[in-house]
């Protein structure tokens, strides 16, 4: 149960530092071309959220062997 909290308070922590990195990258790519954009924030998003539950899965299996 510890490593199921963990893991989902870590995607949505990663998923918020996604859609902050997200309008980073909205001034980084040109605004005329929306397909891009929506695709590269889309991706940013996930990829930060997966980490994020990794690393929350890490960070519950090593407070479970203490």
């Amino acid at each position: 149960m510890l490593k199921i909290q963990y893991g989902f308070a870590g995607f949505v922590i990663g998923a918020f530092m996604g859609l902050l990195l997200g309008l980073i990258e909205m001034r980084l790519i040109n605004d005329s071309k929306y397909a891009l954009l929506f695709f590269a924030i889309a991706f940013t998003i996930m990829t930060c959220g997966l980490v994020g539950m990794r690393t929350g899965i890490r960070m519950a299996a090593k407070k479970m062997k203490k």
